[in-house]
């Protein structure tokens, strides 16, 4: 288990003013779960649902979608691919692009600025791409 360190509230705050704008809309529902090193922020439409990973053991952020069962997020671990990430969504409709090697490159790094910056950038790719997000889901 890892301890609580104060700045994993100032990731989290971070990343729930960066993705603030999913909450605003109507069409989203917001839930929040807890680990043992981590927290999920999760954006849920009737359709569709965005995860905001904070791993803080491996000090780093990511984004992952997927399709809804019966308007809940399914499970994680049944043996089928219930989400994916982002950035491998955007290369599979746009293949690699100056963007999504940008967006690889900043997910590399790790601590608690990196983590800031991949909110950041998440926060701004879903923002940009928020009218087809739901049709990147397969």
């Amino acid at each position: 288990m890892v301890i609580p360190e104060p700045w994993h509230e100032m990731v989290e705050a971070r990343a729930r003013m960066a993705f603030a704008f999913l909450e605003e809309q109507p069409s989203f529902r917001f839930e929040r779960d807890e680990g043992s090193a981590s927290v999920t922020l999760a954006y849920v439409s009737l359709d569709w649902f965005l995860e905001v990973h904070l791993d803080f053991h491996e000090a780093s952020a990511f984004v992952e979608l997927g399709r809804t069962e019966d308007g809940e997020r399914p499970r994680k671990f049944t043996g089928v691919l219930t989400r994916r990430h982002l950035v491998n969504l955007l290369e599979a409709k746009d293949g690699t692009t100056n963007r999504t090697e940008h967006i690889r490159s900043v997910q590399r790094r790790s601590g608690p600025e990196a983590m800031c910056d991949q909110i950041d950038l998440f926060a701004s790719v879903v923002h940009d791409e928020r009218a087809r997000l739901a049709g990147l889901i397969t």
